[in-house]
């Protein structure tokens, strides 16, 4: 079965992963076959978080540029990417971080071994993305803040609630819409269906719990599973407003 990367975090020094079996057995195998064989894993494995933004074939350039003429990029929309060209000259396929670039001119750190890119090298441009940037939503388009100085967005107010059987007729804790996201609810002292305002067909026993991951509360109904038996049920959530 194929390694699978599940998340890769790449700081300075250091490489993290959080990988399938497969994938953590086929680190340590390079790494007792030596660290040439690791290196060449862990810099495979870096590719699986920078996404491929452009590409094309260069019409000329240096051992620190790369020419397209048929491009028209805008300026320094590619700085801090990275830039990857193979070069026919070694028959190598190199990296190099972008430094900046102009509508066809791509100016990165010196290739390794002296290398110039040439006429008829193809190239593509790399990002490392963590957050997509929207630029329109709903043909708006949207302004763009630092996370870093506004931190992560408020992500809703816990709800709890708790209702005991008084009778056999189905009831809800909501007569309102409410909607719920990451709830986990769980049923004790006597069995309770769960279903809809017409049918609840769900039986769970006491002591059991289920959970749903988003779910307009006032919509789920729940009943004694036995006549007479009434059974408590307790919900958390979290409010998705």
């Amino acid at each position: 079965m194929p390694a699978t990367l599940i998340y890769l975090v790449k700081s300075t020094g250091d490489v993290e992963y959080l990988l399938s079996d497969d994938a953590q057995r086929a680190l340590v195998k390079c790494d007792v076959m030596g660290t040439g064989f690791k290196s060449d894993l862990e810099d495979a494995l870096s590719r699986f978080v920078e996404f491929s933004m452009d590409t094309g074939t260069a019409t000329g350039g240096t051992n620190t540029t790369c020419i397209d003429t048929g491009k028209s990029w805008e300026v320094n929309i590619w700085a801090g990417g990275v830039l990857e060209v193979h070069t026919a000259a070694d028959g190598l396929a190199h990296y190099s971080t972008i430094v900046s670039n102009t509508a066809t001119t791509i100016t990165m750190g010196a290739l390794a071994g002296a290398v110039s890119v040439a006429s008829g090298d193809d190239y593509a441009i790399r990002l490392q993305q963590g957050i997509v940037d929207v630029y329109s939503w709903g043909g708006t388009v949207q302004t763009g803040r630092d996370m870093g100085a506004y931190g992560m967005p408020f992500l809703g107010t816990v709800y709890v609630n708790q209702d005991t059987a008084g009778a056999d007729a189905a009831r809800r804790f909501e007569t309102t819409s409410t909607k719920l996201r990451d709830v986990l609810i769980k049923v004790t002292t006597h069995a309770q269906n769960f279903g809809d305002s017409s049918n609840q067909y769900l039986l769970i026993q006491p002591g059991g719990t289920f959970a749903i991951s988003q779910i307009d509360i006032s919509t789920l109904y729940f009943a004694n599973a036995t006549a007479g038996a009434h059974g408590t049920v307790t919900i958390l959530g979290v409010n998705d407003t």
